[in-house]
């Protein structure tokens, strides 16, 4: 799996745990931004609405 897969895997497993932006970001030790960055590049490949249906679709697939 290429790096960046598997930091957007990590980024989505946090966020289904419940962790907000700027806990991952902290977590991780990137900026918030860069997070949101993650986040909106996962959702925009796939075509989701929300946070919600990214990582329903991630548990789905069994990527987290």
């Amino acid at each position: 799996m290429v790096a960046s897969r598997k930091r957007e895997v990590i980024v989505l497993r946090l966020l289904a745990d419940g962790y907000d932006t700027a806990s991952i970001a902290e977590r991780l030790s990137y900026s918030g931004r860069t997070i949101k960055k993650i986040l909106q590049d996962i959702m925009r490949r796939f075509g989701f609405r929300n946070r919600v249906q990214a990582v329903a679709y991630a548990m789905r697939i069994g990527a987290i």
